[in-house]
């Protein structure tokens, strides 16, 4: 609702309260984050679940990420990426996406100029089992050769003043550790030619030996940004006010045409009746469960939805909500434009 705020007409101080709004509301939503993270792992109840997936695709989107966060500031993202890894890949793509971003917040946070680089080399190869080297290197303050290892543990920070100079919990490169070791890997951090700070970070992959896609990947960011919806239609399926607020004031600012249904019977109403090239649908509406809706859009080919694009929208921690990995929460797709309530599923 902030970002929605920030859209309308402000004065000067208006803006600068709501600059303040933002800015705690991060705080806020990094530290229950990092708690809940660090719970879930000390609790044993992290699980790795291997999938398929496209590396250069994934290090590229983050870099892309981050270099929009990065705004103006003097700072440049570089990505190194070992030709020799030019197949799809099977592991935990959500977990090393993590990883990443903690430690490209990390970065970003104790950078001023310069640049961050991600790095990923081959490190060993076994048949069809390979280790991969990633690297996330800053040409920021560094940290003292005494402080290395200190940064790896829970609530711990390089310096007595980091909190109150840059922010943050002392959990997240805690979490980035465990995470890693969670799969048996191994991480380390020190001081590496231009860069003040180098984390480096080794983990197990499968090679599936199928190609990757060669795809003009470059331009993504821009090509999103001259999307022109047309005459695109979406059927919102939602009953909370406040998400029903968010979601079609969003809609409404894309110039977007909607249809809202706020139970399960109005909503199947719509889909056998008219066509939609997206539904957002929350799992949990009164009359029908998300999921039990989703299957009769797919169960029948003569219906004029069966193909259409359905993202569940849940306020739940998404793999419970899902029963399962198929439905885990993918962290960075919901940030393109705005924060919204969590993606748990989609198609």
């Amino acid at each position: 609702m902030a970002h929605l705020l920030e859209e309308t007409a402000l004065n000067d101080e208006q803006k600068e309260y709501i600059k303040i709004l933002k800015h705690s509301s991060g705080i806020l939503h990094g530290l229950i984050t990092d708690i809940l993270d660090i719970s879930k792992i000390e609790a044993g109840k992290q699980e790795v679940h291997p999938r398929e997936f496209d590396l250069r695709e994934l290090v590229q989107s983050m870099k892309h990420t981050f270099q929009m966060k990065l705004g103006q500031r003097p700072i440049q993202v570089t990505v190194e990426l070992d030709k020799r890894i030019d197949s799809l890949l099977i592991g935990d793509d959500m977990i090393l996406n993590q990883i990443l971003m903690n430690l490209l917040g990390n970065a970003e946070k104790f950078t001023k100029e310069g640049e961050i680089a991600i790095k990923v080399q081959l490190e060993d190869l076994q048949g069809n089992a390979l280790w991969l080297r990633f690297q996330v290197c800053d040409t920021g303050i560094g940290i003292q050769a005494d402080k290395l290892e200190l940064i790896f543990q829970n609530y711990k920070q390089a310096e007595k003043d980091i909190r109150e100079r840059y922010g943050g919990t002392g959990l997240g490169l805690a979490i980035a550790k465990q995470l890693v070791e969670l799969q048996g890997g191994r991480i380390a951090v020190e001081k590496s030619g231009p860069f003040n700070t180098c984390f480096t970070f080794t983990l197990p992959f499968i090679d599936t030996r199928r190609p990757l896609a060669r795809t003009a990947g470059q331009d993504a960011e821009n090509k999103y940004a001259r999307i022109d919806f047309g005459q695109a239609r979406v059927l919102v399926v939602e009953d909370n006010p406040m998400n029903l607020k968010y979601i079609l004031s969003l809609l409404e600012k894309y110039r977007i045409n909607y249809q809202l249904a706020t139970n399960g019977p109005d909503a199947l109403y719509f889909l056998e009746s008219k066509q939609f090239d997206l539904v957002l649908m929350d799992i949990r509406i009164p009359g029908m469960d998300g999921f039990e809706l989703a299957r009769k859009i797919r169960e029948d080919e003569t219906r004029p939805n069966v193909a259409t694009p359905v993202i569940a929208t849940t306020a739940r921690d998404a793999q419970h909500a899902g029963h399962g990995p198929e439905h885990r929460h993918h962290g960075n797709i919901d940030q393109t434009i705005h924060p919204r309530p969590a993606v748990a599923g989609a198609q």
